[in-house]
C-alpha cells in the first residue's frame, strides 16, 4: 500500500496486498490496514538517509520488534555512496527471500 506520489518501490510488488484486505470498510485507518497486512506476514523496509549515511528501517516500526533493520556502520561522509550501495544490496536480497510478502522502498525527495 505505497503512495507512489511520495515513495519509490526499489524491490518487491505489493500491488496484490491491497486486494487481499479482508475488510471493505473505507473508514478504517491506514494503521489498521497495515496491522492486518502485518498479521498476514507482509513486511516492508525503507531506505533512509540519516546522519551522513544510509540505513534500512522497518516500514511499520510500531509493529516490528526492530525498527532499524540494517546499518552498514559507515558514518563518514566519504562513505555515503558505499552505505547506499550496501543498503540497496541488503534490501534487494531481503525482498528476494520472500518476494510475495516483502517490499523495499524509499521516499521521493521533495
Amino acid at each position: 500500500m505505497i503512495n507512489k506520489e511520495h515513495f519509490f518501490v526499489i524491490a518487491g510488488d505489493c500491488s496484490e496486498w491491497d486486494d487481499s484486505l479482508t475488510d471493505d470498510n473505507p473508514y478504517h485507518s491506514l494503521s489498521f490496514q497495515q496491522e492486518e497486512q502485518h498479521d498476514e506476514g507482509r513486511r516492508s523496509a525503507e531506505l533512509v538517509y540519516i546522519n551522513d549515511s544510509y540505513i534500512v528501517v522497518s516500514g511499520t516500526p510500531a509493529l516490528d520488534e526492530k525498527s532499524k533493520l540494517f546499518e552498514p556502520g559507515l558514518v563518514s561522509k566519504q562513505f555515503v555512496n558505499r552505505s547506499m550501495y550496501e543498503c540497496l544490496k541488503w534490501g534487494i536480497e531481503w525482498v528476494t527471500e520472500d518476494p510475495l510478502n516483502r517490499e523495499f522502498y524509499m521516499r521521493i525527495p521533495e
